[in-house]
C-alpha cells in the first residue's frame, strides 16, 4: 500500500518481497551501531522481522515503518515512519542504505 509519493520517491508498506533489502539494511555497521543488532541473519529472518514488526503494527494501529523507494526504478533507499498526528507531509527517511547516500536519494527534510 502506498503511503506517500514525491517526484522521486515512493513511501509504501513493507512486504515479504522486501526481505533482501531488510537483510542488507539491518546488518550495515551503522544500523547495528546506532539502532542495534536485530538478529536478522537470513532472508527468512528478514521475512519474520517484516511480518512481526511493521506488518503486525499496520494491522494493530494502522501505521508503522515504511519502505522508501525510488519512483523510477522501485529501488529501496531506506525506511521511515510517519505518525498519524504529523501526516505524510514531513516524510523523513530515518534509516538508509549507505550505498544510496552518494546518490542523494536519502536526504532528510527539515
Amino acid at each position: 500500500m502506498n503511503v506517500a509519493e514525491t517526484g522521486r520517491l515512493r513511501v509504501r508498506w513493507l512486504e515479504r518481497t522486501d526481505a533482501g533489502f531488510i537483510l542488507r539494511l539491518v546488518n550495515e555497521p551503522s544500523w547495528i551501531e546506532y539502532i542495534g543488532d536485530k538478529g536478522v541473519r537470513t532472508r527468512e529472518d528478514a521475512v519474520r522481522y517484516i511480518e512481526n514488526g511493521p506488518v503486525a503494527m499496520y494491522a494493530r494501529v494502522g501505521f508503522g515503518l515504511y519502505l522508501v523507494e525510488l519512483q523510477e526504478t522501485r529501488e529501496p533507499t531506506g525506511m521511515t515512519i510517519t505518525l498519524p498526528d504529523i501526516g505524510t507531509s514531513g516524510v523523513r527517511p530515518t534509516a538508509s542504505s549507505s550505498s544510496r547516500f552518494s546518490k542523494g536519494a536519502s536526504t532528510t527534510s527539515s
